[in-house]
C-alpha cells in the first residue's frame, strides 16, 4: 500500500499566508489524523508481530483503515 506523504496548500487571507494540511489527499479508502498514524505502522519492523489487536466501538472510525493495513 502506498499513502502519500501529507500535502499543504498555500493560501492567502487578508494578506496573510495560511498553510492548510490535506489530509483528505492521502490515501483513497481512509484519511485523516488515522491515516497519519497508520502510516508511522507501515515503516515498522514487524517481523516479529504476527497480529494487531485493537478495541473501540463498533463505529470506530479507526477499523476500516486498520483492515486495510
Amino acid at each position: 500500500m502506498k499513502l502519500k506523504s501529507v500535502n499543504f496548500d498555500e493560501l492567502y487571507f487578508k494578506g496573510i499566508k495560511i498553510y492548510l494540511k490535506r489530509d483528505d489527499l492521502i490515501y483513497r479508502f481512509f484519511n485523516g489524523n488515522k491515516a497519519r498514524k497508520l502510516h508511522s505502522y507501515l515503516n515498522y519492523d514487524f517481523k516479529n508481530i504476527k497480529t494487531i489487536i485493537s478495541y473501540g466501538g463498533v463505529q470506530s472510525n479507526m477499523l476500516p483503515p486498520l483492515a486495510v493495513l
